[in-house]
């Protein structure tokens, strides 16, 4: 399943819990946000597919039927950098407030780097009280 809702200044999707609908989400949130002669930021890129990549395999523990909720909402104007992505799932949540957010001290640990890129990627983050969703403020484009 993959649903598209589109306003003036947000769009907003509803995907069930597979990997392969990621990619897409952020294609079509990038041609929706599009401005001109502007290269979207790799950061916009990775706190999109970090954030959706944990609630599909973690909240949502990859059960296909179960959905996962994403939203991208410009904040002020058309020409302002900053959006707002918010993502939610339908699973249990989890303790954020003991979350590392530092890089594993061996570089080939590529397990538990998600919520270390998606802080290093943005500006500010926010859960909701069962963990289950995630907002995030980054940069749409680089500078």
């Amino acid at each position: 399943m993959f649903k598209v809702t589109k306003k003036a200044n947000c769009i907003a999707f509803e995907i069930s819990s597979d990997t392969r609908l990621v990619e897409r989400l952020i294609m079509e949130s990038q041609e929706f946000l599009r401005e001109p002669d502007i290269e979207y930021s790799s950061r916009y890129k990775t706190v999109l597919r970090e954030t959706l990549g944990n609630a599909i395999e973690h909240g949502n523990k990859n059960i296909i039927e179960k959905k996962v909720a994403c939203s991208v909402k410009l904040l002020g104007n058309k020409g302002d950098k900053r959006v707002k992505i918010e993502v939610m799932d339908e699973g249990q949540g989890f303790d954020y407030k003991n979350l590392d957010m530092n890089f594993p001290e061996n570089p080939k640990h590529f397990r538990n780097i998600g919520f270390p890129l998606i802080h290093a990627c943005s500006d500010e983050i926010e859960f909701n009280e069962s963990g289950s969703r995630i907002t995030v403020t980054c940069m749409r484009w680089a500078n």
